[in-house]
């Protein structure tokens, strides 16, 4: 017999220790509060529905559901979570946190979306996305109703959007290149100091010094990378307690102090069973 299970564990601000904060069956990781209180899954099980289930958790209380579709962050804001649905057309939908009516931001080019990411002030995305006939690249899409623009060539993507607390960087990934920063008001892109091609961009420090990448499976490192000198610090080791069916984690939060986290995975264990007597 074969179960297969996904969970989630998080440390939030002041607490001594991870906690186990999975719910459900097949609970996999979006995104944190800014606070680092509140964990925001999705759900694929059956509880998910047809649609997927999009959740979220605050301390010990149940979970909270907020829409369905595929989650993938939170404004910094934390009014909205951004979602996409699990068929085409690829839209990106913002699902309140609070009250309020879901918000569809529309865009009939595009063909295929991997990922996003928010701007500082909540007014706008960046989207790792690809449209009809083109190759992938990040773009900047206005929450108004502007124009969807280009802010790297065709090649370059992301597995995660990390922008700098500022609002002037995106941290973009050439394929087989290293991890650059590309200006989003346009631009040539500039080197990051000791970078190197496993790293995967994770968060970007509030005072915009340190970059910090994960490589790595179980545990996944965690690197502090400085942006002036190129150093690197390891951060933090993750990996669940109990390692036994994790072959690697799928995805780590990390608020911008760097004193909250969270990290998700799956867990796919087999039991034999010997059965004497039969007939």
């Amino acid at each position: 017999r074969k179960s297969l299970r996904m969970e989630v564990r998080a440390r939030a601000a002041g607490d001594r220790q991870e906690h186990d904060v999975s719910w459900f069956d097949l609970p996999f990781l979006a995104d944190l509060t800014a606070d680092g209180r509140g964990v925001v899954f999705g759900e694929s099980g059956e509880t998910g529905g047809p649609g997927y289930g999009i959740f979220m958790r605050t301390g010990e209380a149940p979970p909270v559901r907020l829409g369905e579709g595929r989650p993938l962050t939170l404004s910094p804001d934390g009014h909205w979570m951004a979602s996409i649905p699990l068929a085409p057309p690829f839209h990106v939908v913002l699902i309140p946190t609070g009250a309020g009516q879901a918000r569809t931001v529309k865009e009939d080019d595009l063909q295929d979306l991997y990922e996003l990411g928010w701007l500082p002030d909540s007014r706008g995305v960046v989207l790792a996305a690809r449209l009809k006939g083109q190759g992938t690249r990040l773009f900047a899409q206005p929450l108004d109703g502007g124009p969807l623009r280009p802010v790297t060539p065709e090649g370059v993507g992301a597995r995660r959007i990390v922008v700098s607390a500022d609002g002037q960087w995106v941290v973009g990934v050439p394929m087989g290149g290293l991890p650059q920063l590309y200006p989003l008001a346009g631009g040539e892109p500039r080197p990051i100091p000791g970078a190197e091609a496993e790293d995967q961009p994770l968060q970007w420090s509030a005072d915009g010094r340190t970059l910090y990448v994960q490589r790595g499976r179980v545990p996944m490192q965690v690197y502090a990378l400085d942006m002036a000198s190129g150093r690197r610090d390891l951060w933090r080791e993750l990996a669940p307690e109990d390692r036994a069916g994790v072959p690697a984690l799928t995805r780590i939060c990390l608020t911008r102090d760097a004193k909250s986290y969270a990290f998700g995975y799956l867990r796919t264990l087999s039991e034999l069973y010997l059965v004497d007597g039969l007939r």
